[in-house]
């Protein structure tokens, strides 16, 4: 029953995303901007984390791959605090950082990205940014943070660095976080804005997000700041001298109320098709929230093109489980399925379908970088796919 249901509703969402089964298509090229992107690949250029028996291809805890200048392929690890980074052909280069607190080393390593050939890492225990420059030569810039940054957006902030500083739990209604800006010399600025993440349960056996809970997602591209929470169908791009510059917003159609989806929700976790903890997590409530998501996740491409992931009750609930980590705010968690792409300017202009089960990480000019994890084992891989635009 489970699988019919759910199948009908799959259908159901691919039809609204695309503009109605059935209707007669218009040639898409002749109507969308230059760099607009069209397809990704089938089948992966790059496969990491695959190789058995390879310490080196080991991943535990991922965080944010992306390609670097020159065809390297970064991928940090909270696990192990290190930064590896392979070749085209998937050799290893070069292994940054490990665990420690001493110069070069993270107590947690939770975001890294690349500024320029130089690459950067924040330590969100320690409360420091850490530079790794292309001659060898490591640089440790301590933040003046009055509380710790549970993660970073990817992606360098002209003229400093930005965090995700942790407020507080909420026992009933949602986490609390700000943003904080930094000086490049580690000097903090002040706050950007403040927001509001998971929504928490605490019931009997269990204290966690809800299974409908929302959340805040924050990009950096183009040199400002990318922030959205999921109820609402807005996206604000905010300017480091602080303020909102502008929005980008579309029109959703409710397909599914809260009980409906909740339904469909215990039914996945009963099916046998989730972890049994997970399952048990999720059956552990009767609230219904009165407002559902209505996207999931986005990400800002290297052109400027927006891709959003709309919201899918069951597979979405079960996404909270990669967050266990960090990353609620900067953490990827969209997954395959189509993808809805608006232009810089916020203009819809056609859907991607990523690969099932395949959360994007980064996309370039030519390329989607994503992160794969074992259903079964939660084994890590990281996957590069070639992307075509028009």
């Amino acid at each position: 029953m489970i699988g019919i249901r759910a199948w009908s509703l799959s259908i159901l969402l691919s039809c609204w995303l695309l503009g109605g089964c059935g209707a007669e298509k218009e040639n898409p090229a002749a109507q969308t901007p230059s760099g607009t992107p069209k397809a990704i690949a089938p089948e992966p250029n790059l496969s990491l984390g695959v190789a058995a028996g390879d310490a080196i291809q080991e991943f535990y805890e991922v965080r944010t791959p992306f390609v670097m200048p020159g065809g390297r392929l970064a991928i940090p690890l909270k696990g192990t605090g290190e930064v590896r980074v392979f070749g085209g052909e998937g050799e290893i280069l070069k292994s940054f950082g490990r665990r420690g607190e001493g110069p070069g080393e993270f107590a947690a390593l939770t975001a890294a990205w690349a500024r320029g050939d130089t690459i950067e890492a924040l330590d969100g225990d320690l409360m420091r940014i850490t530079r790794f420059f292309p001659d060898g030569r490591t640089q440790v810039i301590r933040l003046d943070a009055d509380r710790r940054g549970d993660t970073a957006p990817r992606g360098a902030i002209p003229g400093g660095w930005v965090t995700v500083g942790f407020e507080g739990f909420a026992e009933s209604g949602r986490d609390l976080w700000s943003l904080q800006l930094f000086e490049k010399d580690g000097a903090l600025t002040g706050e950007l804005a403040q927001l509001e993440g998971i929504a928490r349960i605490s019931v009997p056996g269990y204290s966690g997000a809800h299974p409908l809970s929302p959340r805040a997602v924050l990009r950096a591209a183009q040199g400002r700041l990318y922030l959205a929470e999921t109820l609402t169908p807005r996206i604000q791009v905010l300017s480091l001298a602080g303020g909102v510059e502008r929005e980008i917003s579309w029109e959703t159609e409710e397909w599914l109320t809260p009980r409906e989806a909740m339904s469909l929700v215990r039914e996945a976790a009963t099916s046998g098709d989730t972890p049994d903890h997970v399952a048990g997590q999720l059956l552990r409530t009767d609230e219904i929230p009165s407002r559902m998501s209505v996207f999931w996740d986005f990400l800002v491409d290297e052109l400027g093109f927006i891709w959003i992931r709309s919201y899918d009750p069951v597979k979405h609930s079960f996404s909270f489980v990669r967050f266990l980590g960090g990353g609620y705010i900067s953490g990827t968690s969209g997954e395959g399925g189509a993808w809805r792409i608006f232009s810089p300017e916020g203009v819809e202009v056609g859907v991607v379908e990523v690969p099932e089960g395949l959360a994007p990480a980064q996309i370039t000019r030519d390329a989607l970088v994503g992160i794969r994890t074992d259903p079964a084992l939660g084994f890590e891989s990281v996957e590069v796919y070639a992307l075509t635009r028009y």
